[in-house]
């Protein structure tokens, strides 16, 4: 037997496995329980991904943290028969919030509609295609305790100027963003999760999903960062990163 088909027979049984253990994982994990609104994780999906996006959900559930909500956003337009899967439906006897609109703003989903809805609330923004270690959500939280104004986040770039100090264009930043990096130069990205806290001025611009559309219709992460930049608001990257991607 070659390395190769030793190889696809191994991630045959990992990916086998891993489900087993998620699905186990599904009919046990704990409910959630939340007093308020003060921590809430947001997530979008869409239909190509819906079949598989309980288990970004499940980790989530399984973080080392308590008193939050989750809520998926999930437009009508997408799916106008407002049908889910069975996992989904165990998910949210066990406290996840479906919250359905009516207009499908994208990538935006998971952002806007609950800044709309929990205008006091911090946000922390999740992928649906990711796999998140049990940390996560406790070190954003315990950051933005002590920096409460900042939008936190564990993945980022910094940004990148020509000889006469210009920003270029994005596509050409290449190097990450640390720590250490000023947040004047730090741009943060999704997939890793971003809290953001409630702050009127930035809220008042991000929910304008018309100029939102305008400047950056598929690319809310540089239209975020933008309306940070422009009301300097501090942006801190934590980098830590992730080897969890699904299909």
């Amino acid at each position: 037997m070659n390395l190769e088909l030793i190889k696809f027979y191994r991630n045959i049984l990992k990916y086998f496995y891993q489900r087993i253990y998620y699905i186990f994982l599904l009919f046990n994990i704990k409910s959630l329980k939340s007093d308020d609104h003060k921590l809430i994780v947001s997530l979008t999906s869409q239909p190509s991904r819906i079949n598989t996006c309980w288990i970004s959900i499940l980790s989530i559930f399984n973080q080392d943290f308590i008193n939050f909500k989750i809520i998926l956003v999930l437009s009508k337009l997408e799916f106008p028969l407002q049908k889910i899967p069975w996992t989904l439906k165990i998910l949210q006897k066990k406290g996840l919030v479906i919250l359905w609109i009516k207009e499908n703003y994208k990538s935006y989903n998971k952002l806007i509609p609950v800044r709309l809805k929990f205008p006091l609330s911090k946000v922390v923004t999740f992928d649906d295609d990711v796999i998140y270690e049990r940390w996560r959500l406790k070190i954003l939280y315990k950051k933005s305790t002590i920096e409460p104004l900042a939008i936190i986040g564990f993945r980022g770039k910094k940004l990148k100027r020509d000889i006469n100090k210009i920003i270029a264009p994005y596509l050409s930043w290449n190097e990450e963003a640390l720590i250490e990096t000023d947040s004047l130069e730090t741009l943060l990205t999704g997939v890793g999760g971003i809290l953001y806290p409630p702050n009127n001025e930035f809220d008042d611009l991000i929910t304008n999903y018309n100029l939102a559309k305008y400047l950056a219709p598929t690319a809310d992460d540089i239209f975020f960062w933008g309306v940070s930049f422009y009301l300097n608001i501090k942006r801190i990257n934590l980098i830590r990163y992730l080897n969890n991607l699904f299909n």
